[in-house]
């Protein structure tokens, strides 16, 4: 239940005033930790005595928010009902004090806000009033409009001081992982990035407040990361559980029962054995930076934080399973790898949504650039603002360049990607501003990977048989990605790698498939990945010349991975006809799983192939030193 109070009279102050909406805990913590009482009464208490005045009260109104929709849902305070209680308070310590007193109460005072958890939860991903109206870039500006205005209110009544805390991640909290996380519970993703996107709008709106009034002293209070840090990490803070609530089952339960109100209680969780409001003290209150530091810090790790290598400041993916770091485990779609044995040789051994027993090429190339060793999933619900600035991957497991490959196996299709990419954009541009993120986007190296399993799958299928042949199929696949190339230009992507069709005949899958008795490669597969290559080449030349800052990249996997698969000992393998995982010859995916573990080959650095489509982590690694050159990587720049 969120809360707004007051407090007065501690040592380092005259008076203080301490607006919070939190917990009662919290508050309770707040007005220890200023030396004014073990307990914060609310303002409406009919039994309130005049000490508890002077010493602070509660105003706050559990459900509330900034949107006012949020509280007349269930019936309670808005901020404009707190306000003017606020004010209705502000006029007995005047009766008591005097009026010039009361001034200099304000001036002194520190006032701390924590709002917008039940906008976002309840109102926006929960209600239906508010989606079909608002965008969740929209909506979130509507927020900070109200915030604003709730802000500069404050100001005229005489508020100097103020401490705002962000959101937390409320993809994470009980109740959102059971509405909206899946079998699994997982955290939200889109939850969590509703916070992120409000924090970084809120760091903003608090920059420049600051800026507009000398005397105002707005801080950010980073719950956000605090509260993460527990919940990814409960053993560190002396926790046991994080994934559910104390009462009941912890998932749903309420302090209320009614119905509408059933999404609240596990919000407000607490893990077994101790209490985090002291875990979050240590992190907000606790530290010793004065306020005006602690505004500059705050801001300037909200605003600034950015990979220190300066000419490429983010890696961008968008593709198939070669470059998905983890997207797909997010949706529902049977092109999955999220069981053993995939992520073997992995740190820790185990499933991370990569279709290899390691690293993909995401990664290395993220690290050839020096932006960062693992590239992170635009999915993955516990990503923060700097994964974000830094880069993170779009890619799905079973796209394509043709819309079909895409809807066949419900992955991720290229518009999806886009649609995602967009959000991205929004997200990053609410942290930096729009001339930064522009900057940003410029310098940045994108990467494409598409096309495998428009080959390997969709062209065989009967629907394009009956209504393309193979060249003017391609000619489809190539039309599709020169308007792909141009989207991205026109959001500011000026950099692109785009990866040829690699020879799909040579895979495992297809030497079984198409390979006849011997499992050679299939050389109608492999002519109509060159047939692509020729033409994505001509594509990219001719991008290249309408556009003169565009950087487009032909990246040849064709040749390179070719090599390796038949001069394998010339690499350091063993064998490059059929994978590691199971027999080799067929499992892929859904195939690959713990079932055929016991056929795992022994030293997956001697096999090209992982499964019977996806190279191992050490033939990425050298294909992508053998894609890479100096030359190559020269021509981004």
């Amino acid at each position: 239940m969120r809360i707004l109070y007051s407090l007065y009279h501690i040592p380092k102050f005259r008076y203080v005033l301490v607006v919070f909406f939190l917990k009662i805990y919290a508050a309770t913590s707040a007005a220890q930790f200023f030396g004014v009482k073990d307990f914060v009464p609310p303002y409406l208490d009919p039994t309130l005595q005049l000490h508890d005045l002077l010493t602070g009260v509660n105003f706050a109104s559990g459900g509330s928010g900034f949107d006012p929709l949020t509280p007349k849902l269930v019936g309670v305070l808005s901020l404009d009902d707190q306000l003017n209680l606020f004010k209705q308070y502000l006029s007995k310590v005047k009766a008591l004090v005097g009026e010039n007193k009361t001034a200099t109460i304000l001036s002194k005072s520190i006032f701390v806000v924590c709002l917008g958890s039940d906008d976002v939860v309840n109102t926006y991903l929960t209600t239906p009033f508010r989606i079909p109206i608002y965008d969740l870039g929209n909506y979130t500006d509507l927020m900070i409009n109200y915030a604003s205005d709730f802000y500069k209110e404050l100001y005229k009544l005489g508020a100097r001081k103020i401490g705002i805390l962000s959101l937390p991640p409320l993809g994470c909290l009980p109740s959102v992982r059971t509405l909206h996380g899946g079998l699994r519970r997982d955290c939200s993703g889109k939850a969590n990035k509703a916070s992120l996107l409000f924090n970084s709008k809120l760091t903003n709106l608090v920059k420049s407040l600051n800026q507009k009034h000398h005397d105002f002293r707005l801080v950010y209070l980073d719950i956000y990361t605090a509260l993460n840090s527990i919940l990814q990490n409960p053993i560190k803070y002396g926790f046991e559980v994080a994934k559910k609530g104390c009462c009941g089952t912890g998932l749903l339960e309420i302090l209320s029962t009614k119905p509408f109100m059933a999404n609240k209680e596990s919000i407000h969780f607490k893990a077994t054995l101790k209490r985090p409001d002291r875990v979050i003290d240590c992190w907000l209150i606790e530290r010793p930076q004065n306020e005006a530091h602690l505004v500059d810090s705050l801001l300037a790790w909200s605003v600034s934080v950015g990979p220190l290598n300066k000419t490429v400041p983010a890696v961008i993916i968008f593709g198939d399973s070669v470059v998905d770091t983890g997207n797909n485990d997010y949706i529902t779609t049977i092109i999955k790898c999220d069981f053993s044995p995939y992520g073997k040789d992995f740190e820790g051994g185990i499933p991370t949504g990569r279709f290899s027993n390691g690293k993909v090429p995401a990664d290395f190339i993220a690290a050839l650039f020096g932006v960062k060793d693992l590239m992170p999933s635009y999915l993955e619900p516990n990503l923060q603002l700097r994964d974000f600035l830094t880069g993170v991957s779009f890619a799905s497991g079973g796209a394509g360049y043709d819309p079909f490959t895409s809807k066949f196996v419900n992955a991720l299709s290229m518009d999806d990607q886009i649609d995602m990419f967009k959000e991205y954009i929004e997200l990053v541009k609410a942290a930096v501003g729009k001339e930064r993120l522009a900057t940003m986007l410029s310098k940045s190296i994108f990467i494409s990977v598409f096309g495998s399993n428009d080959i390997a799958n969709t062209l065989s299928n009967p629907i394009r048989r009956l209504q393309y042949d193979v060249d003017q199929y391609i000619d489809l696949l190539v039309n599709s990605a020169s308007e792909f190339y141009q989207k991205l230009y026109a959001l500011g992507a000026r950099r692109i790698g785009v990866f040829s069709s690699p020879p799909i005949g040579c895979v495992p899958l297809k030497r079984t498939v198409k390979g006849g008795i011997r499992r050679d490669c299939s050389e109608s597969v492999n002519n109509a990945s060159i047939l692509f290559n020729t033409k994505l080449s001509s594509m990219i030349n001719s991008l290249n010349k309408q556009h003169h800052d565009f950087r487009l990249v032909y990246l040849d996997i064709f040749n390179t991975l070719l090599s390796l698969i038949q001069t394998p000992a010339k690499y350091g393998f063993e064998v490059s006809s059929k994978g590691c995982c199971g027999p080799g010859t067929l499992p892929a995916g859904f195939l690959c799983n713990a079932l055929v573990e016991d056929f795992l080959c022994n030293d997956t650095s001697k096999y090209v192939f992982w499964d019977t489509f996806h190279p191992t982590e050490t033939a990425y690694k050298i294909l992508n030193t053998l894609v890479f050159t100096k030359d190559t990587i020269s021509k981004f720049f």
